[in-house]
């Protein structure tokens, strides 16, 4: 059986909405995240960018991540898997 397949922005197929799910911060974080993805069979794009924390102690700072999106139908899934290694979804960066 195949893996879940890991995309980059411009490989994007038109009409499917995404939805995203997780900032990784650090490499470590991107490699947990990229290994739990695959191994689910949830398949995933990636973009790198700059974001900025919400939390009080960060704020005014802009960080480099790499984001992971995913189609709207396997959100839940990703959402899960990326719980279940301690990763916190796109909503626990504020």
């Amino acid at each position: 059986m195949p893996e879940g397949v890991r995309l980059a922005v411009d490989q994007l197929v038109e009409g499917v909405p995404l939805k995203l799910l997780f900032i990784a911060a650090n490499l470590p974080e991107a490699r947990t995240a990229e290994r739990v993805l695959l191994q689910g069979r949830v398949d995933f794009v990636l973009d790198a960018g700059r974001f900025a924390f919400a939390k009080p102690f960060f704020q005014g700072w802009e960080y480099f991540g790499l984001f992971f999106y995913v189609s709207t139908a396997q959100y839940q899934r990703g959402r899960y898997l990326v719980e279940s290694v301690g990763l916190e979804v796109e909503g626990g960066l504020g």
